[in-house]
């Protein structure tokens, strides 16, 4: 009986590190690209200042945007990859601009395709006469 539990323990000991191995090589990587945004800007309902900012692929669902200083952060859900795009220096930030204020509607980069729905702010906005001026693009700062 004592030789059973022993073997048990070992395969399912096997099993767990088999499981481990396997996860970590499929895991996505932490890829993080930074951005100079020279203008305030809103994420959803929720504003920041000009400044530096990281962006993160934190995992296969989450995206997490904080300026450098690591005072300020969001966290966004994640689309699929963009395997469009080939290296950092083409990834880009995507701000729809109506009169003074922008609004963050989408981040590529080779390892992150987010888009931001429209906020409840940006619906006001539209809806008082404001047309949408602009599609602003930024790219990312080389490094």
């Amino acid at each position: 009986m004592r030789m059973h539990s022993f073997k048990a323990i070992a395969i399912a000991l096997i099993l767990s590190v088999s499981a481990v191995i396997v996860s970590a090589g499929t895991a996505p990587s932490a890829s993080a690209v930074t951005f100079a945004v020279p203008f305030d800007f809103q994420i959803g309902n929720d504003k920041y200042p000009a400044g530096k900012y990281r962006v993160t692929r934190e995992n296969q669902n989450a995206v997490l945007i904080e300026d450098l200083e690591g005072t300020i952060a969001k966290f966004l859900v994640a689309g699929n990859s963009n395997d469009s795009l080939s290296s950092f220096d083409q990834s880009n930030l995507t701000f729809y601009k109506y009169g003074d204020r922008y609004f963050l509607r989408k981040v590529n980069s080779p390892t992150i395709s987010v888009y931001v729905g429209v906020s409840r702010d940006e619906k006001e906005v539209r809806g008082s006469g404001y047309e949408q001026l602009a599609k602003v693009m930024i790219k990312s700062d080389r490094r």
